[in-house]
Parts: C-alpha cells; sequence; structure tokens
C-alpha cells in the first residue's frame, strides 16, 4: 500500500493484514515494534507502538497512577497509540496479592500531561 511507504518510507519489511476494510502493517522501527492501519480508502487511522514494563512512559503518567486507586498495581505493558487528533499511552496494570491469591488486569488511557481514563 502506497500510503504506509509515504508514511514510513524507511520501512522495507512488514508484514500485512488487511480484515473489514482495515489494513494493519506491523513492522519494527529503531528496534520497536509497531502496528500502522489504514482505512480502505489508504488514509492512515493509528499508529501502535508496544513498550514493555512502561520503561518510556513519562513520568506524570507514573504519578498519576502511583496517586490512584491503582498505586501498588505494576506496569506490565503499555502501547503509544498516536491518532491523526491525538497521542496517548495505553497502560496496562497487573495485581497481584500473595496472601489472599487475588489477581487483576486493567487498562489505564492516558494522556502525555499524565490525564488518566479507563476509556479510551
Amino acid at each position: 500500500m502506497k500510503a504506509f511507504h509515504d508514511k514510513y518510507p524507511q520501512i522495507s519489511k512488514e508484514k500485512l493484514r488487511c480484515s473489514n476494510g482495515v489494513c494493519a502493517f506491523t513492522f519494527k522501527y529503531n528496534g520497536e515494534k509497531k502496528k500502522a492501519y489504514f482505512d480502505k480508502y489508504s488514509n492512515w487511522m493509528r499508529t501502535e507502538t508496544y513498550m514493555v514494563d512502561g520503561e518510556y512512559i513519562p513520568d506524570s503518567i507514573k504519578v498519576t497512577i502511583n496517586n490512584s486507586r491503582y498505586n501498588g498495581w505494576s506496569i506490565k505493558d503499555t502501547r503509544l497509540i498516536e491518532t491523526p487528533d491525538n497521542t496517548i499511552y495505553a497502560v496496562g496494570l497487573d495485581y497481584k496479592n500473595d496472601l489472599t491469591g487475588l489477581s487483576g488486569h486493567h487498562y489505564l488511557f492516558c494522556t502525555s500531561s499524565g490525564i488518566c481514563s479507563d476509556k479510551k
């Protein structure tokens, strides 16, 4: 798809999967796994960058999480989601209590300034 190569001209090795009018390109850029989505008209919809452990998320997001009901939960996975309108971080949080055996997983969607919500 020309639109992908116009947006990412430096990428020559990508994997393509199309379904229901949306094409997803999976590729690596600067060592990071990314997935770019385009609609059936070749319009760029979003790009997701997969990060491990939340190493690169802004400190403002970490502060917000630590000051919320999710304090003590571990950041397990993070996706940077860039769209034509905005950029958000989808932060995957895990909780495990060894004493009670309770565990959970939850996603927060945050702006780089640390405003987080349970909804995209």
